[in-house]
């Protein structure tokens, strides 16, 4: 808070039209001295109305009194309110003679007029049957929506926002490209969100949503989550294959299967029943050093076959031979550590606690 407050002409012109909390947020300083400085130019609390204005309220909408008054609608909403006076109904603002400016002037203006958004007169007037009005030449109204905004305010020298603004009032929908669904571009559907999708294609994304839905794919979040019946079958068959049993794009099944590092099943060579036999029987990592394949490859087809992971608090089951080599014959570690699938750093701890010793010389 500062002590000093600049009281500018601006800042007392908002005396009485807002309340002296928003006045001190923008200043910075205590509400209390705005409220001094406002009752010593004679300036009634914003709330402050004389009976015949308070009459007003809930006669017409509070956009209108606020817009008559100069204060927010905020204001006079809460004014109203704290008396119980019944907020005017859209009913009530379209009087006949009310109803019969609709389609009169461009909804803006009327809305203006009302002292109501301008979504509130196209509405009523849609609703009553009204055409818009219209101050422009047939062949500019024929080109809305026929091109981007932008392209036809250059081609009939008027501005983006009022080309804009009149397609808006005679409901006519922004022009969006035509886009050509190439198999590449399908591939892509369901593989991220369509925000992401469109940013990727330079398309929008509502067109991206639609010809997803028009095709039956997924939305990339549901598939995010899987059901754990489903997370064992990655990399367990082709990705099309189980694509067309999920009802998806192969390309969303083949994002979810390389987000968890889970290995395709095309590059997958035959597990031999001796391979099978050691899922579980020691970490992943060993297994996949045993029989030369990832890591990942050996997690995803111990979880699909339902095998438990290996215990670290159990013993290598093959750490009394590996002592044997070790203390016994002249070998290198790197042979020994690849003959029994660790690391040779699980060699040399083991040696380091346990008191191994090498055969001298």
């Amino acid at each position: 808070m500062t002590n000093r407050v600049n009281w500018t002409s601006e800042v007392i012109a908002r005396m009485g039209k807002v309340s002296d909390q928003e006045i001190a947020d923008t200043l910075g300083c205590h509400v209390s001295s705005v409220a001094k400085k406002r009752k010593s130019l004679g300036i009634p609390w914003y709330g402050a109305r004389s009976p015949e204005e308070l009459a007003l309220l809930g006669t017409m909408p509070d956009a209108q009194l606020a817009k008559r008054w100069g204060v927010k609608r905020d204001s006079v909403g809460y004014l109203r309110r704290s008396r119980g006076v019944v907020v005017c109904r859209a009913t009530s603002l379209w009087t006949a003679v009310n109803r019969s400016l609709l389609g009169t002037m461009p909804d803006t203006q009327l809305a203006n007029i009302l002292g109501v958004c301008a979504d509130t007169v196209r509405n009523a007037r849609i609703s009553a049957g009204i055409p818009a009005f219209r101050t422009w030449p047939s062949e500019w109204i024929a080109l809305l929506g026929t091109a981007p905004d932008s392209q036809i305010a250059k081609r009939i020298g008027r501005a983006a926002s009022s080309v804009a603004s009149m397609r808006y009032s005679l409901g006519i929908k922004a022009y969006q490209a035509p886009v050509l669904w190439t198999p590449e571009r399908v591939a892509l559907l369901g593989t991220d969100t369509d925000a992401q999708v469109a940013l990727s294609l330079g398309v929008g994304v509502h067109a991206v949503r639609d010809e997803r839905n028009r095709r039956g794919i997924q939305p990339f979040g549901r598939l995010r989550r899987l059901p754990p019946e489903r997370e064992k079958q990655l990399g367990a068959m082709p990705d099309g294959d189980l694509a067309a049993e999920w009802g998806c794009a192969a390309a969303a099944v083949s994002s979810l299967r390389r987000i968890r590092k889970i290995p395709s099943f095309q590059t997958q060579k035959p597990w031999t029943p001796e391979e099978v036999a050691l899922l579980g029987t020691m970490s992943d990592a060993a297994v996949a050093q045993r029989v030369g394949r990832s890591k990942e490859a050996v997690t995803a087809m111990r979880r699909a076959r339902g095998v438990s992971g290996a215990s670290k608090s159990l013993p290598h089951p093959h750490l009394e031979d590996i002592k044997r080599e070790f203390t016994t014959t002249s070998a290198p570690i790197p042979e020994i550590a690849a003959r029994y699938g660790v690391d040779p750093h699980f060699i040399h701890n083991r040696a380091n606690k346990r008191g191994w010793v090498r055969p001298a010389g």
